[in-house]
């Protein structure tokens, strides 16, 4: 068991929509996607994946290290971390950031971490990008903008969101799949389908349609 004191946060520098793994060094021998070593299939050269919708991969055990950050004592005691996408020029999304602080929270749990590094804290590059500074991280929530609010509200309850209902979820700190949940179950959601049932209580291919608007994501 190695030991582990340190996280390194990276970039890809590739298609953020892209979620397949290039090649991967594991512990200086090169392996292509695919190829199984010890019973398991490499991916990459990070041990967690952060993808810009907020799903997370790990591909590779943190009891092996692998070759991330070019220093070769950091690497031996480290864990990578990689936002995939090139974010060179931009921040990624809240929901890469939470999930990023998530996976980090984790490591911090389960080791006694001492530092945590951009990847350009520790050699001459731009990773993980112009954005990083770890607090931005560490503070990220969960905020969903106007657009996607009033895209919620025209596919569950079919209507403009009003103003107090735009104010509440711009300051909750949830999910937009969360959103939606909330408002298929509020009571204004309900009344909608418990009338639609009424009105169509004979059933056939004209329920189905009204059921179909009900449901509808827009």
């Amino acid at each position: 068991m190695r030991n582990i004191d340190t996280i390194v946060v990276h970039h890809s520098v590739t298609d953020k929509y892209n979620k397949d793994i290039w090649a991967v060094s594991v512990e200086g021998v090169d392996y292509v996607p695919g190829l199984y070593f010890g019973g398991k299939e490499y991916k990459g050269n990070y041990h967690h994946l952060i993808y810009w919708d907020g799903e997370v991969k790990s591909p590779v055990p943190e009891d092996r290290y692998t070759y991330h950050c070019g220093v070769y004592d950091i690497n031996l005691e480290s864990i990578a971390v990689c936002c995939i996408g090139d974010y060179s020029n931009e921040q990624p999304s809240p929901a890469a950031l939470v999930a990023a602080k998530s996976v980090i929270e984790g490591i911090q749990n389960r080791y006694s971490i001492s530092d945590i590094y951009g990847h350009k804290e520790l050699m001459a590059t731009r990773c993980p990008g112009d954005w990083y500074d770890l607090n931005i991280i560490m503070e990220a929530k969960m905020k969903l903008d106007p657009a996607i609010i009033r895209k919620a509200y025209l596919a569950v309850l079919r209507r403009e969101p009003d103003s107090d209902g735009m104010n509440y979820y711009l300051n909750l700190d949830i999910s937009e799949a969360e959103l939606y949940y909330q408002l298929a179950e509020s009571s204004e959601h309900r009344t909608m389908y418990d009338n639609s049932v009424k009105y169509l209580e004979g059933g056939g291919s004209e329920y189905e349609e009204v059921m179909e608007k009900l449901y509808r994501k827009v």
